[in-house]
């Protein structure tokens, strides 16, 4: 099997145990793709000596950490590691994976920090690191992931504020932070990233209300602010025609002024296609002005 350059295995029942070391005389694998959660263990150190190889997706019952070694994957282009209870750290040496342009790593139970090095990955356009234990901040320094699309970072343990300098992420058309612990405001440094159409910050500890700038962001559908602590009585500019709809009731009602004694959900399109919603204590109070 020295000369396979694609190996894919999906839903082989027979199949379990764990990942062979031997198979890193492969030497000439490019694509490696298994779906079989009756695959255990470890991922392979020794795997790194497979330094052909652009796309690796494993979903199996996975355990131990991320190999240091696969540093040395330096052709890589995508990662996807899921459904595994793989411990251990986000690696400051994948940095070192420059062609990188997706990666997930998802249902894990992996600690520690974002690697601020990980802004080395210029390439990079997809970014999943969801359901993990995950703590402290978001790294300024990936500011300088310019080509970055999509970020989702939801259900794990991040504190700290929303980096004003990530308004430098031009391509940024997708980002989801939900069920974190970020506190601060809503930058006004945002309203920059031209491309970005759908915000998920629900489920955090966000003050403050949604940035007059914002309102101007063309490309920007949806934004998702649900269980924060939100301030009373946030009052958007006359000149923007507003529309208040307390979804409980199914009402839509237009008004060029919205008052918000904060408490159950409402939407609030703040101009045509976009959608804000909100939690508040008491019912969205609408006041035509």
């Amino acid at each position: 099997m020295t000369n396979l350059t694609n190996l894919t295995v999906f839903s082989a029942k027979n199949l379990s145990g764990p990942l062979p070391d031997a198979w890193n005389g492969m030497l000439n694998l490019r694509v490696f793709d298994l779906e079989v959660f009756s695959i255990s263990g470890t991922l392979p150190e020794s795997w790194s000596s497979m330094t052909q190889l652009t796309d690796v997706s494993v979903m199996a019952q996975l355990t131990g950490t991320l190999p240091a070694s696969w540093a040395a994957f330096t052709s890589l282009n995508s990662i996807a590691l899921s459904g595994s209870n793989i411990t251990g750290t986000l690696l400051e040496s994948w940095s070192n994976m420059t062609q990188l342009t997706m990666m997930t790593v998802s249902n894990s139970q992996l600690t520690g920090t974002l690697p601020a090095s990980w802004a080395a990955l210029t390439s990079l356009n997809s970014i999943t690191l969801s359901g993990s234990n995950i703590t402290g901040t978001l790294p300024e320094s990936w500011s300088n992931m310019t080509q970055l699309r999509m970020m989702t970072v939801s259900n794990s343990q991040l504190t700290g504020t929303l980096p004003a300098s990530w308004a430098a992420l031009p391509s940024l058309n997708f980002i989801e932070l939900s069920s974190n612990n970020l506190n601060g405001s809503l930058p006004v440094e945002w309203s920059y990233m031209t491309q970005l159409s759908l915000v998920e910050l629900s489920n955090n500890r966000l003050l403050g209300s949604l940035p007059e700038s914002w309102v101007g962001m063309s490309q920007l559908r949806y934004v998702a602010l649900v269980n924060n602590t939100l301030i009373s009585n946030m009052e958007l500019p006359h000149s923007h025609v507003l529309a208040c709809c307390p979804l409980q009731e199914h009402i839509m009602v237009q008004v060029p002024c919205c008052y918000h004694q904060f408490a159950e959900t409402s939407c609030l399109p703040l101009h045509e296609g976009l959608h804000v919603h909100l939690y508040t204590k008491e019912r969205a109070i609408c006041k035509d002005v």
